[in-house]
């Protein structure tokens, strides 16, 4: 009788064990997905960055090219 006490026991304290157990893993398992959301915030924001210089960089090419346009107009005059 003794024995199978002993063995509830051991079974409850195992069981509690592992329902800590899941809920740390719960809680990391939280948080890693919070990390990914915000990295994958992170990434959009740097494409959007990159779209941003990209078009940047052709406003900036057009406006050089129209401005050498508009010399050669004035020179030639």
């Amino acid at each position: 009788m003794r024995e199978i006490y002993q063995s509830k026991k051991r079974s409850i304290k195992y069981m509690q064990a592992l329902q800590e157990k899941k809920m740390e893993l719960a809680e990391k398992l939280e948080e890693f997905q919070n990390y990914h959301i915000e990295l994958t915030k992170k990434e959009e924001d740097f494409k959007n960055m990159g779209k941003q210089i990209m078009h940047n960089a052709k406003c900036w090419e057009n406006l050089k090219k129209s401005s050498k346009e508009h010399i050669v107009r004035n020179s030639q005059n």
